[in-house]
């Protein structure tokens, strides 16, 4: 891809003299990166077969670039489709410089009479070899089954979880809720968060936009402008809850905290040494108001809160909370 590979075309750029033939035509052709790889009798024979079975078009113009894109951009990534649609075509090319080099530098290299059909065969061995050790962590799609099938394939998909139910977590009697989150996109970073008594009931919620930032440093700062903010209000027993383990491990101090975020978290303990605080983890989904509080940073770029009788999005969340309607987390 970077055109670093010294096929004869390579070493003539570099003005090294050299009658350059590919041994992969019959025919006298000029060796060069697209045609060994893409254009060569051989190249053009296993792309061919492995186009057919995979069904794979082509891209119009011949570049390594764009093939490799193709082939990558196919399954899930974690499922058995992604890894083998990503190594068939780096197979291909493997085998195809193997080939090559062996008869072109190896003096005691038996040469095949079909080494097209020996380069197949070994792209397909590596496929089968690989596949059977394989444990994929995503599902592949219903149709990459019957592609498989063709080369000696089953195709291995791990178990299917459950949908999860999830509910709003209520706080302890005389403690406060405070969900907060943070949200990162293009490099800005935003976060927010919403406060609720024992009965779901609304008392504050706020959203902050903090320039250039991670997610991480969103989620920092999101818990300390929730509880700062329940300070202020005088909210001193609060029942905190973020979609962030990592978040959640550095306020219990189980995990040592990146060098850029521990001023915020300085001030996290400061503002909170007089404050009882219980912190949970959630799953997003319970999370959900806190969620659309950080977009509204990102979307507003500025300091405040909403209107709960205005916003219906946010109405509606709170409502939900409060009733307790349930959220479904489906396993990926």
């Amino acid at each position: 891809m970077l055109d670093a590979i010294p096929v004869d075309g390579a070493l003539a750029r570099c003005h090294i003299s050299i009658a350059s033939k590919c041994l992969c035509c019959a025919t006298s052709s000029e060796e060069t990166l697209i045609h060994l790889f893409v254009n060569s009798e051989w190249a053009r024979k296993i792309w061919l077969y492995f186009n057919d079975i995979f069904e794979q078009r082509p891209p119009r113009a011949p570049n390594i670039k764009l093939i490799l894109a193709s082939w990558f951009s196919v399954g899930k990534k974690g499922s058995m489709e992604f890894m083998v649609f990503s190594l068939t075509p780096l197979a291909i090319l493997w085998e195809i410089w193997k080939e090559r080099c062996s008869r072109m530098y190896d003096d005691t290299y038996a040469w095949s009479s079909a080494p097209v059909n020996l380069i197949i065969s070994k792209v397909k061995q590596w496929l089968i070899t690989l596949c059977r050790s394989y444990k994929p962590k995503q599902r592949s799609s219903l149709g990459f089954g019957s592609i498989v099938s063709k080369l000696g394939i089953n195709v291995i998909n791990p178990p299917t979880k459950p949908p999860i139910i999830i509910f709003w977590a209520r706080p302890p009697a005389g403690f406060v809720a405070l969900n907060s989150d943070g949200a990162a996109k293009c490099g800005l970073a935003a976060g927010g968060g919403v406060i609720r008594d024992e009965e779901g009931n609304h008392l504050s919620n706020y959203f902050s936009f903090y320039g250039k930032g991670t997610n991480n440093l969103a989620e920092s700062r999101a818990i300390l402008d929730g509880v700062a903010l329940c300070s202020m209000l005088g909210y001193n027993r609060v029942f905190l809850q973020t979609d962030s383990k990592m978040a959640l491990q550095w306020l219990n101090q189980t995990l040592p905290i990146p060098w850029h975020l521990r001023v915020w978290w300085r001030h996290y303990r400061n503002v909170t040494k007089d404050m009882s605080i219980m912190a949970i983890h959630v799953y997003r989904e319970g999370n959900t108001p806190a969620d659309y509080l950080s977009k509204q940073g990102l979307l507003h770029k500025c300091m405040g809160a909403i209107n709960k009788h205005v916003d219906m999005t946010l109405k509606l969340a709170l409502l939900s909370d409060k009733e307790n309607i349930p959220y479904i987390r489906y396993n990926r």
